[in-house]
C-alpha cells in the first residue's frame, strides 16, 4: 500500500485533493498515472509501498477526507 497524502501539498500533485481526479489513477507500465498526466515513479512506489497481495489498483477514501492509494506490487 503506499500512501500518497505526504504529497498532496506539494506542486502538481495539489490537484489530486480533487476526488474526480484522484479516482482516475491506473496503471502506466511500471507505475501508475492520473488523467492530468501525473505519475509516481516506480522505484519511489517499490520503496515505500507495503506489499498487500496481488497486482493491481485500488481508490480509498479515508477518514476526515484523507486519501490514500492501494497499490499493489510483485
Amino acid at each position: 500500500m503506499f500512501d500518497v497524502n505526504e504529497y498532496l501539498n506539494i506542486g502538481k500533485f495539489q490537484e489530486l485533493k480533487d476526488k474526480k481526479l484522484f479516482s482516475s489513477v491506473k496503471v502506466s507500465f511500471d507505475s501508475i498515472e492520473w488523467d492530468n498526466h501525473l505519475d509516481l515513479d516506480p522505484e519511489l512506489l517499490y520503496d515505500k509501498s507495503v506489499k498487500k497481495g496481488k497486482k493491481g489498483v485500488s481508490v480509498a477514501t479515508l477518514k476526515k477526507g484523507c486519501q490514500a492509494l492501494t497499490y499493489f506490487h510483485k
